[in-house]
């Protein structure tokens, strides 16, 4: 045994960096911010890469493998959500070593100097919104990529999941919450998914827009609902007792139950993937939450009139001091969430524009702590 005050110090200062490593890997959930280049006169990505670091935003989201992009977070320490476009999707599902090519080229030349930490396999790919035609490459693409990680020496270094949407929820049947569950025609696309993701210890991840929800239904839904500003429960749901104070836990909560509702058994033939299990333990990450900033009529909240921009800053503060303790009633806990989006992007459809947290000058449009203290 060694009992010099140097070793002593040493010892200490590696026992308090494993505990600093513990703590930040059971505490406050990652908070990042998508960002997209479909617009005009946008910063350049590495003056991108600077703004998330000088703002503290710990996480970024691409949407497919932009060769600028991942030059620039060489070193960051920003962790990423790197992007398989739809238009990729039938090719990675039929031909293996194209996947070990995309893998290859897009995750090997650039990790670990870029921090990739998940692989979404397609975006909002569901047999019922505009992206169905891609709906049958999901899994084998998601297999193909998988297999190519894991030969690679990166399993569970590196995640494998796809993002979808809530068009997959069955709007009828699915309220309050624990009455969850998915449309009854997108079954054959969601049990495998859901066995792929629990036979591999995947996350599945989700677009979340409590935003979308009121502006369809701003006679129904109440604005305090969305913005997390309730302070007595909109109701409370009979099926578990869980009271619900805003719409992002409801909307969350009910994916959680159709999980818990379905099976999904691994579909192809010679992967390794076996089995028949519930998705109780698949955790849902957040890709896509956001509010759209254009200004509209005033609106009455409380004794004083807020335009729209004020309500998504509204929204996106109270959004990240909840996902980063609090949770959803029904999983307590922090949530991994990413904000849609980081600049306006004109390119975009006229819906997806004017969500940006930060202008083409860089200046944050909102004051949110990426912490959420």
């Amino acid at each position: 045994m060694f009992s010099s005050p140097f070793f002593s110090l040493v010892t200490l200062a590696f026992l308090t960096m494993l505990l600093i490593a513990k703590l930040s890997s059971t505490g406050a959930a990652t908070v990042g911010v998508d960002y997209g280049r479909d617009g005009n006169n946008l910063p350049s990505p590495r003056e991108v890469v600077d703004l998330y670091r000088s703002q503290g935003i710990g996480a970024m989201r691409i949407y497919y493998p932009d060769p600028e992009v991942l030059q620039a977070l060489r070193g960051s320490g920003i962790e990423l959500v790197l992007g398989v476009p739809n238009t990729d999707l039938q090719q990675l599902a039929s031909d293996i070593p194209a996947a070990q090519r995309w893998v290859r080229t897009n995750v090997l030349n650039y990790y670990p100097d870029v921090n990739i930490k998940y692989i979404s396999v397609g975006n909002e790919v569901t047999p019922v919104n505009p992206q169905s035609r891609y709906a049958t490459f999901v899994v084998p693409a998601m297999t193909n990529i998988f297999n190519a990680v894991k030969d690679a020496g990166l399993f569970q270094k590196v995640r494998v999941s796809t993002t979808l949407d809530t068009t997959v929820i069955d709007e009828k049947t699915s309220y309050p919450p624990s009455a969850g569950n998915f449309r009854g025609d997108v079954m054959w696309f969601m049990n495998p998914i859901i066995g792929f993701l629990t036979d591999t210890n995947q996350p599945i991840m989700f677009t979340v827009y409590p935003y979308y929800a009121y502006i369809r239904n701003p006679n129904t839904i109440k604005l305090p609902y969305v913005l997390f500003t309730k302070q007595s429960p909109e109701f409370i749901d009979n099926g578990n007792g869980l009271a619900y104070y805003n719409l992002f836990d409801a909307m969350l909560d009910g994916i959680y139950s159709a999980l818990e509702k379905n099976s999904g058994p691994a579909m192809l033939n010679g992967t390794g993937f076996s089995s028949l299990r519930r998705g109780y333990n698949v955790k849902a990450v957040i890709t896509e939450t956001g509010y759209r900033f254009t200004p509209g009529p005033p609106r009455v909240h409380g004794r004083r009139k807020l335009l729209a921009s004020e309500d998504a800053c509204t929204y996106y503060e109270n959004l990240v001091k909840h996902v980063t303790s609090v949770g959803t009633p029904k999983r307590p806990g922090p949530i991994e969430t990413y904000l849609f989006a980081m600049f306006n992007e004109d390119k975009k459809p006229a819906d997806e524009r004017n969500f940006g947290l930060f202008g083409l000058d860089k200046r944050p449009r909102c004051s949110i702590n990426f912490h959420g203290t």
